[in-house]
């Protein structure tokens, strides 16, 4: 579920969470024209409705097919499931005449209009157990899409996720995918975002050359950038580029640019590495979408897998076959062809572990469905009788 935190936090808010009684959905940046970035323009007849339900001069945020706001003028008829009457400051009324939609009056749609959620058609206004009540403000509850109003965002309090002051340089990180202003980074990315769990302090950290952000062994504010020289011990990183030839592998998954590896990582850890010529013999294993590297299509060039290293997480070589190491860069080895098993792998110390036969009585277990002979039964990974303590 996407969400957005408030007009200055996010060009445009996505995505919606179902409420205590109500539905939020939606939200744009406040206003009623496209802003900064490309947002989308909202508030006027047929448009979006704005951030915290917002619509120009008094007109009512409607909600319709696919949770869509829409907006509709004061002084047009209120369309929709189980709506009525004219839209006035934004109030409209339900299918039998009652006012609904603004702060204290009754939630239009819901079961009044054999609709499925109730919603609030006002500025401000939140559905909350059947009854719109004010949204937006500081300290106040967040309105549809979870926005609020001017230059709030939604942050974790005391009662709950309200709308307060967020993303600035020492203030608390807001809840979504923009957690801080441009340049400052929150000190603790993991603690936000669309878990609703809070914590954070936006901080003067995360960009290239400046020290790293807490959390997840320091973090950057750009996927080109990585984390360098940060320790348990308590030294502090600087983000510094990542990811091309002969610069420190990016993240805690050691990824390079196309067509380069990382080289001196050792097998567990998840920092450190440089990026280098990757996928011949010998060589660490090119980067592939897929995490750890484990023989994919690009990871190793002609019939090379990639393997285990006792210097790098993973590195191309002869695998697969009687008697070669077993191919992959992960905890499990993998043999080529039926009637083989990985044995003697640790992936902890960089042990590739063998290929040897299987099946037979004292030998591995086989992958598959049939993981030993007929008449054996798998026991402790070895193929054995049932009389020899097999199950």
């Amino acid at each position: 579920m996407g969400v957005a935190c408030s007009s200055s936090k996010s060009n445009s808010g996505t995505g919606g969470s179902t409420g205590s009684g109500g539905i939020g959905v939606g939200g744009h940046a406040m206003g009623g024209s496209a802003g900064a970035g490309g947002a989308v323009a909202c508030g006027a007849s047929g448009q979006p409705c704005c951030a915290g339900n917002s619509c120009n001069g008094g007109g009512c945020c409607v909600l319709g097919t696919n949770f869509q706001q829409t907006c509709i003028g004061s002084g047009e008829a209120c369309t929709g499931t189980g709506l009525s009457g004219t839209c006035g400051n934004g109030s409209c009324s339900t299918a039998s005449g009652t006012p609904c939609g603004a702060v204290g009056q009754t939630c239009c749609g819901g079961s009044d209009a054999g609709a499925s959620f109730p919603f609030c058609t006002a500025a401000g206004a939140n559905c909350s157990n059947g009854m719109c009540s004010a949204c937006g403000a500081a300290g106040q509850a967040c309105c549809g899409g979870f926005t609020c109003q001017g230059s709030l965002g939604c942050v974790s309090g005391d009662g709950g996720v309200v709308c307060g002051a967020c993303g600035g340089e020492n203030e608390p990180c807001c809840l979504g995918a923009t957690q801080c202003n441009s340049g400052l980074g929150c000190d603790n990315p993991n603690a936000t975002g669309f878990g609703f769990s809070g914590g954070g302090t936006c901080k003067n950290c995360g960009a290239s050359g400046q020290a790293c952000c807490a959390g997840n062994g320091g973090t950057c504010q750009s996927s080109s950038d990585t984390c360098v020289g940060q320790t348990d011990a308590g030294a502090a990183g600087t983000c510094e580029s990542c990811g091309a030839s002969m610069e420190p592998c990016c993240g805690r998954g050691g990824t390079c640019n196309s067509g380069l590896g990382c080289s001196g990582r050792s097998a567990g850890q998840t920092s450190g590495g440089m990026c280098e010529t990757c996928g011949g013999a010998g060589q660490t294993c090119c980067s592939t979408p897929r995490f750890p590297t484990d023989g994919g299509p690009t990871a190793c060039t002609g019939s090379l897998g990639c393997l285990l290293g006792a210097s790098v997480t993973s590195q191309c070589g002869t695998c697969g076959a009687e008697g070669q190491p077993c191919c992959g860069g992960g905890s499990f080895g993998t043999c080529t062809g039926s009637g083989f098993a990985c044995s003697g792998r640790n992936s902890a110390s960089g042990t590739p572990g063998s290929c040897v036969a299987c099946g037979a009585a004292g030998q591995p277990c086989c992958l598959g469905a049939n993981r030993c002979q007929s008449g054996l039964t798998c026991n402790a990974g070895t193929c054995a009788t049932q009389d020899a303590g097999g199950q």
